[in-house]
């Protein structure tokens, strides 16, 4: 969803700020700021929060695939597309120079569900290929 504040509506983008100004001080001082800089105007754009991989999750999987890499006699980024066409699915194509794999999806692309199902690839094909790959550490807050 998408808002526009045109300059010639300057009530408008003032509403908007004010509106802003009780909780959201420092967002109210950057949206002026951008609105008055900007010949046309500013256009504020509402879209739905998504959960992207943590950074634990990262660290985990970056960890674990580059050992279960050197293991293999793989470079960490070799086995991560192994890992990601293997969870995700692999699409094939004949190019210039062969065929060509490709993931379906690459990690970045993924939510944070979607991530834990790379780093459970890992830790199957891992077992699978008798390397042991601890499991991850699930803090409980207590």
């Amino acid at each position: 969803m998408n808002f526009d504040f045109r300059n010639e509506d300057s009530a408008k983008t003032v509403a908007f700020a004010m509106a802003l100004s009780r909780d959201f001080q420092d967002i109210k001082t950057a949206f002026l700021k951008i609105a008055q800089g900007n010949k046309n105007g500013v256009t504020v754009k509402i879209i739905p929060l998504t959960y992207e991989r943590t950074r634990e999750q990262e660290n985990y999987y970056r960890k674990w695939c580059g050992e279960f890499a050197k293991f293999c006699g793989y470079s960490p980024d070799e086995l991560h597309e192994i890992l990601l066409r293997t969870c995700y699915g692999t699409d094939t194509f004949e190019g210039r120079f062969g065929t060509v794999l490709r993931p379906r999806r690459r990690s970045g692309q993924v939510k944070r569900s979607e991530y834990s199902e790379l780093i459970e690839t890992l830790i199957r094909i891992a077992a699978e290929n008798d390397f042991i790959v601890p499991p991850p550490m699930v803090e409980t807050g207590e």
